[in-house]
């Protein structure tokens, strides 16, 4: 088996917080991209995970996050020029992160990302769409987008507590660094929070 470079294991200096733009939260601290990719693929033979069920879980988030970037999108065109419009922007650019990580994640473990799945996505993405396709301004379709999207959220912090659990027992997922995207996630989800039961009160009192 090959050995993984020494570079694997070169410090590098702090991450920012993850929360900042243009952060990438992937890593550990002291891990750096290029060199994880290579070391990962030569330990891919000791893996003990389950790599279809966990390649067929991954593809499932992945697709549910390509309706969760359209919603994201549009609440961001729709509150264009105001506070809440540059807190989607970031948040948008944050999901893109996310599902960006998800996309590296397939591919270290050498599973294909499913047209099935991604084809039931768009369907899903389009009906999600379709049902909340009134007046974006109208109070009752914003606190459905922003109820859905707060649930998504609260799945894909799910998502990176159960890869973490994975990660503690095998060495596939030794230097990513799932906890902070956790973190992260937590953070998106207690903005959308904050948001959300603004809506609530505008639509329902």
């Amino acid at each position: 088996m090959k050995t993984p470079s020494k570079d694997h294991l070169t410090a590098q200096p702090q991450s920012p917080d993850p929360g900042e733009s243009g952060s990438n939260p992937i890593m550990k601290d002291g891990f750096r991209r290029g060199s994880f990719l290579n070391g990962l693929g030569a330990r891919t033979q000791n893996r003990t995970v389950n790599t279809k069920h966990l390649g067929t879980y991954l593809n499932d988030h992945l697709a549910g996050s390509m309706a969760a970037l359209e919603l994201f999108k549009q609440l961001k065109s729709t509150n264009a020029g105001t506070p809440r419009g540059q807190v989607f922007a970031d948040l948008l650019q944050e999901i893109e992160q996310d599902q960006t990580a998800l996309r590296e994640l397939l591919k270290e473990l050498d599973f294909r990302q499913s047209p099935i799945r991604q084809a039931a996505a768009w369907l899903a993405e389009k009906f999600v769409l379709k049902l909340l396709a009134g007046n974006p301004r109208d109070k009752l379709v914003r606190y459905e987008q922003l109820e859905i999207l707060a649930l998504g959220i609260e799945g894909k912090r799910a998502l990176w507590l159960a890869l973490n659990a994975v990660a503690a027992q095998t060495p596939l997922f030794e230097p990513v660094d799932f906890m902070r995207l956790v973190q992260r996630a937590k953070k998106q989800r207690e903005c959308v929070e904050t948001i959300r039961l603004d809506a609530a009160r505008d639509a329902f009192l």
